[in-house]
């Protein structure tokens, strides 16, 4: 499961009751009537069709103000696809907000970013390079503002759903630590379901699968800790 972090999640609107219940799962939603007094504490909103909250909330000017706020549509969370991303999003908003509660430092900087290594590369393989290369020349930036900067950079990747190609990419190189630990059957079955997946003939759900029990099987504390095998959906 996704690190214990607690992760805030306001509701406008008229919500749909078993999109809360799924949401509640995870997440500790705040309903509109809070909302006012909370926007500086949630880590992500969902709201209405019209995007305009009726308690004196105006989601688009909220939006301008916290850009790196993630915010969508009760109906796109009614796409699984969908769901998990926005799930990805707001924890990824909430562990930042933990990581300087805890006391913002290069060393937990670098570690932050190590968690989102393929999850960038799923999104962004642009932002993933790029994200790298300029966390490695940091070291005489001042630090506040450069994480400031980092995190605007990382989250306007992460919003970009991942193409199923790129799935593919990140899949084979997940697959890759498992190399020497699996049969030749059991890398025959993985790598079968990784091109299922890509001419559309499996979800995504069953590569993934496959890899999270290899890692069960299989500890990698690194993988173990990477954001983009962490199962949003189950129990779901």
């Amino acid at each position: 499961m996704p690190e214990s972090v607690a992760v805030k999640v306001g509701i406008t609107g008229l919500p749909d009751a078993s999109l809360c219940r799924i949401l509640e799962k995870q997440l500790e939603l705040v309903p509109q009537l809070q909302l006012q007094a909370c926007l500086s504490l949630i880590n992500g909103l969902v709201v209405s069709p019209d995007n305009h909250t009726g308690d004196g909330i105006d989601t688009a000017a909220l939006a301008l103000a916290r850009p790196d706020l993630p915010i969508e549509t009760a109906g796109a969370l009614a796409d699984p696809a969908q769901l998990a991303h926005f799930l990805m999003l707001v924890h990824a908003h909430a562990a930042w907000q933990a990581l300087h509660a805890a006391g913002l430092s290069r060393s937990a900087l670098v570690n932050f970013h190590s968690r989102y290594k393929y999850q960038l590369m799923a999104c962004s393989p642009r932002a993933y390079r790029e994200l790298g290369r300029r966390l490695g020349q940091s070291a005489d930036q001042p630090l506040q503002p450069f994480a400031n900067d980092y995190f605007h950079a990382l989250m306007e990747a992460l919003r970009t759903p991942p193409t199923p190609g790129l799935h593919c990419n990140v899949l084979m190189h997940l697959s890759g630590y498992f190399s020497r630990s699996l049969d030749a059957t059991q890398r025959q079955r993985l790598e079968h379901s990784i091109l299922a997946y890509r001419h559309g003939a499996a979800s995504l759900a069953e590569p993934l699968g496959l890899l999270r029990q290899h890692l069960r099987e299989h500890p990698n504390p690194y993988l173990s800790r990477q954001v983009y095998l962490q199962p949003y959906l189950d129990g779901l």
